[in-house]
């Protein structure tokens, strides 16, 4: 399967680069809360993949997206010490995966429109999370998530 993953590039993590970050995340932060999901995660994901890759990948982008949500409470400190040891493993940081969903939210904010399901599980993360954004700032994206649940 790897060979029809695409390549990773400084801007976009490969496919196998974000696969690997959400295995070992949802390992470390998820698993404990759901035991014995580590490995069906990991089971589900390849089971996926073999059958629909297109699905598979956004469903990853969106496990990356409430990761990427859910993550915004750790302290820095915690977030470097993560980013080392995942730097050293070969896989994604997570400020790197942060970084790039955040771009991938501006995208959104600068259209004004939402364009696929995994942009309107970023959005609607955002409004969640309400508390740092202002209000016309929330007014467009409540906007743009019923536009996109209208069509």
């Amino acid at each position: 399967m790897a060979g029809h993953m695409a390549r990773e590039t400084a801007a976009e993590p490969s496919y196998d680069s974000l696969r690997r970050f959400f295995l070992y995340y949802f390992d470390r932060f998820l698993a404990n809360a759901m035991p014995n999901s580590a490995a069906s995660a990991s089971v589900d994901l390849s089971k996926l993949e073999q059958t629909n890759h297109k699905q598979a990948a956004a469903g990853l982008k969106q496990a990356i997206n409430d990761i990427v949500e859910s993550s915004q409470h750790l302290p820095e400190s915690e977030v470097r010490e993560l980013d080392l040891e995942l730097k050293r493993l070969g896989i994604v940081t997570l400020s790197e995966v942060r970084r790039r969903y955040s771009k991938s939210y501006r995208k959104v904010l600068k259209r004004g429109r939402i364009l696929s399901e995994t942009k309107y599980y970023l959005v609607r993360n955002v409004i969640i999370d309400h508390a740092a954004k202002e209000d016309s700032e929330m007014e467009r994206l409540e906007m743009m998530i019923a536009v996109y649940e209208h069509n």
